[in-house]
């Protein structure tokens, strides 16, 4: 059976959440996030860790997504504030705000480096 078929049930559900590893889904609102978000948070938090986090390649092998919905996934929850935090090896849940702030540093390196390409590029065309 898909695990994405199997978690989609726990969006709809009375609202308090399950525990999984020591870390708690209630504390977000799945009332607000779709069945694919609910899917990779629980994978996430089910198999990841800052130690041995979850690779894109797992997600989409056991969700069944293509790698740029995997990437778009984890921009939404990112979006409702869920500390969904990555680096060269995968994803995982942030335990900690060290993580978060490696994260952030991380993004933001990956941000400056494609924006000194667009600028390479916009001055290729004047």
């Amino acid at each position: 059976m898909n695990f994405y078929k199997v978690v989609t049930g726990l969006n709809k559900g009375n609202g308090r959440g399950f525990k999984m590893g020591g870390q708690k889904m209630n504390s977000y609102d799945l009332k607000n996030f779709t069945d694919l978000e609910v899917a990779v948070l629980y994978f996430i938090l089910s198999s990841g860790s800052e130690e041995k986090p979850v690779t894109s390649a797992k997600i989409t092998k056991k969700i069944g997504l293509v790698p740029k919905d995997v990437r778009d996934v984890i921009h939404s929850l990112r979006e409702k504030q869920v500390q969904v935090c990555s680096g060269c090896r995968g994803y995982y849940i942030a335990e900690n705000n060290m993580q978060v702030t490696k994260t952030i540093r991380h993004l933001r390196s990956r941000s400056n480096k494609i924006n000194k390409v667009a600028d390479a590029l916009h001055n290729s065309i004047q």
